[in-house]
């Protein structure tokens, strides 16, 4: 997807949580202080595994309608037209898509009235808790409306802390719990494509933004 229909320059998506997020603890990016969570190529072989053991253990033979909605948009449409097509290819599973104008995607999404939905977040600060405070039981911003005790309790433990270490390792612990129960698939990050002439310097690029700050011209 990021390298045949993005082609944005975002990259394959690990885990929740983003490449360019800090943790202050380690003094690297998030990302870069545990093992990915997400394979970055995909191992259909092993999905089609999964998902049979899953339906038998269910005690299902057929699975029913699939939908997957998206709003208005042709990377979306692309997207998930990309989606349906590997499924299908990979797991024999049909998927019908829904495309809605915006405003009556997220209606839907709020109601909870879909199966699967597309939806794209970013952060409100440079903080690995602008993603996870996300999935709180009952949060505003749950679309999955996906719950855990343990994840909930993770959180709190997290924010009455002003120990970063012990911050960080109780983040990367809910992280890893989100996506071990993966009420959401990341696929990519979203990526910021710029272009300066090589006589402007000191333009200082990161994922709160571009700042011009400290630049200058240099002739």
């Amino acid at each position: 997807i990021v390298e045949k229909v993005a082609q944005g320059g975002q990259k394959v998506a690990t885990g929740l949580v983003p490449w360019g997020i800090p943790d202050p603890a380690a003094n690297k990016d998030f990302t870069d202080t545990h093992p990915a969570y997400v394979p970055e190529t995909a191992k259909a072989e092993e999905a089609k595994r999964l998902l049979e053991e899953g339906m038998k253990e269910e005690g299902i033979t057929e699975l029913p309608e699939i939908t997957f909605d998206y709003n208005t948009g042709e990377l979306h449409k692309k997207i998930a037209e990309t989606v349906q097509q590997m499924w299908k290819k990979n797991l024999g599973v049909d998927v019908q898509l829904r495309n809605s104008e915006l405003k009556v995607f997220l209606d839907r999404i709020d109601k909870g009235d879909f199966v699967i939905a597309r939806m794209g977040i970013g952060a409100d600060y440079l903080d690995p808790m602008s993603f996870l405070d996300l999935y709180l039981t009952g949060g505003d911003s749950n679309s999955s409306y996906w719950s855990n005790t343990e994840y909930d309790s993770l959180i709190a433990k997290a924010k009455s802390t002003a120990d970063q270490k012990v911050r960080m390792e109780t983040l990367h612990q809910a992280e890893a719990l989100l996506m071990k129960e993966m009420p959401i698939a990341p696929i990519y990050y979203y990526s910021s494509i710029t272009m300066k002439k090589d006589k402007v310097k000191n333009v200082i690029h990161n994922p709160d933004g571009t700042t011009f700050k400290y630049a200058y011209i240099e002739e």
